[in-house]
């Protein structure tokens, strides 16, 4: 009767200290923390050849992490090769072959020449779960718009955020 009382006992005590000690590399992590990387081909309707440039060698790099404490986005970001002045950065809920000329940008980072500056933080979004779970099934496009392409002409910049264990 003792070994089945002890080995009882070691059981849980097993299971409530794995349980403790999960790691980032276990299953059941939440990640909030995400790399970037734009291309000016991705975006889509493709650029009319009546703008003044394609952009299509346009490119962005950024890390983007979300603050599940006061439900915000934090992007830092570098960008490259286009034409105009970055004057937007949007994230869209909307997956990499969407037109996103016709679709509300779901988190509006900055939008305004003066206001991205390559750091910027979103207010707070108020469907911050969805958002980062979208985001984790690759259901989100981060999008930079230029004052030579505008977000009606499909932005210049346009990927896919990845998690970044």
């Amino acid at each position: 009767m003792r070994t089945s009382v002890l080995s009882t006992v070691l059981v849980v005590a097993l299971g409530a200290g794995l349980a403790a000690c999960a790691g980032k590399d276990a299953l059941d992590t939440v990640f909030y923390d995400f790399t970037y990387a734009g291309r000016g081909a991705n975006v889509t309707p493709v650029p009319a050849a009546g703008w003044a440039n394609s952009d299509t060698l346009a490119t962005a790099t950024a890390t983007v992490t979300g603050n599940p404490a006061d439900s915000t986005i934090h992007v830092v970001y570098t960008a490259a090769a286009y034409t105009g002045t970055v004057d937007s950065v949007l994230i869209f809920s909307a997956n990499s072959s969407a037109s996103l000329n016709i679709i509300a940008p779901t988190v509006v980072l900055c939008n305004s020449a003066a206001t991205c500056d390559g750091d910027v933080t979103s207010a707070k979004v108020l469907t911050f779960p969805a958002l980062m779970t979208s985001m984790r099934g690759y259901g989100t496009q981060l999008t930079f718009v230029t004052t030579t392409h505008p977000k009606n002409a499909g932005g210049a910049i346009r990927g896919v955020p990845y998690t970044t264990p």
